[in-house]
């Protein structure tokens, strides 16, 4: 049972990786989270003086969602790994970790998109919108896929 916090921590990397590489400027999920958070609308200066303000606190950010992470990490790994010890095929593990994007992640990133990006057209929110779930998607299905190498 340690070995499933071991393998949480792997989901970790996978999700911070994944989201480092989803979330770069010069990617276009990249450029559309910086139109989001309304950084693209900035001067060159104002982007240098906002990112260097941030650089103090970044480690807070990245430690936030390294827990955030953790904690979707060994949820998943927890239902695989009594999904699979109870005799259900492997197959089943991803329809669980689909439902449980559908269910969870999909919802909660909608409500956010529809409570706090009000500064946006309704077309911009829905490719925002598409481009975090399939992130979401992507990162819990990788997780998946690497639990059952252990």
């Amino acid at each position: 049972m340690a070995s499933l916090f071991l393998i949480a921590l792997l989901g970790v990397v996978i999700a911070m990786v994944i989201g480092m590489v989803w979330h770069m400027p010069n990617v276009p999920t990249g450029k559309l989270h910086m139109d989001y958070i309304g950084f693209s609308k900035l001067s060159a200066a104002e982007q240098e003086k906002t990112m260097k303000a941030a650089q103090p606190h970044m480690w807070k950010s990245f430690l936030g969602q390294a827990i955030l992470s953790y904690m979707s990490a060994l949820f998943i790994v927890v239902v695989m790994y009594y999904t699979t010890q109870s005799g259900l095929p492997s197959s089943m593990v991803y329809m669980y970790v689909a439902m449980i994007w559908l269910g969870f992640v999909v919802p909660s990133l909608g409500w956010s998109i529809i409570w706090w990006g009000h500064d946006h057209p309704a077309k911009f929110l829905w490719v925002y919108f598409i481009a975090e779930a399939i992130y979401y998607l992507i990162s819990y299905m990788l997780i998946a896929y690497v639990f059952h190498f252990f």
